[in-house]
C-alpha cells in the first residue's frame, strides 16, 4: 500500500473514533442541572390504576339509587339503568346487563324497553 492510501486510512479511522467517542459520550452525558431554580413544583410520576368495571361504591349516587330502586321492582328505573349500561353513561358498557334489565322492565310493560330489546338482539 502507498503512504498517502495509509494516511487515509488513518484520518478515517480518527474520526470513526472520535464520531463514536461523542456519539456515546452524548448518549451516556445526564441532563446538567440548571442554576436557575424552577419555579414548577415538583411532581411524582404517579402510574394510572388498571380500569376496572366499577364496583357499586365507585358509581355516582344517581346510578347507586337506580340501582336499589331496580332491585325493587321499579320498571322505571330498570329501563333508565339498562339504557345506562346499554350507552356506557356512567357505568361500563355491559350489554348483558342491560339486556337482563331491560327484560325485567318489558315484562312489566314498558313499551320502550320491549322496542330496545328488539333493537338489541337485531329482531
Amino acid at each position: 500500500m502507498s503512504s498517502s492510501t495509509i494516511k487515509t486510512f488513518r484520518i478515517i479511522a480518527l474520526l470513526f473514533s472520535i464520531s463514536a467517542f461523542l456519539i456515546l459520550t452524548a448518549c451516556n452525558k445526564e441532563k446538567p442541572e440548571s442554576k436557575i431554580p424552577s419555579t414548577e413544583p415538583t411532581v411524582p410520576v404517579v402510574s394510572a390504576p388498571k380500569v376496572t368495571p366499577a364496583a357499586p361504591a365507585q358509581l355516582s349516587g344517581q346510578v347507586v339509587e337506580l340501582q336499589r330502586r331496580a332491585d325493587e321492582g321499579d320498571s322505571d328505573a330498570q329501563y333508565d339503568l339498562a339504557y345506562m349500561y346499554e350507552n356506557c353513561i356512567e357505568v361500563p358498557k355491559d350489554l348483558n346487563k342491560a339486556i337482563e334489565l331491560y327484560d325485567k322492565s318489558a315484562n312489566k310493560g314498558n313499551d320502550q324497553a320491549q322496542e330496545n330489546l328488539k333493537n338489541i338482539r337485531g329482531h
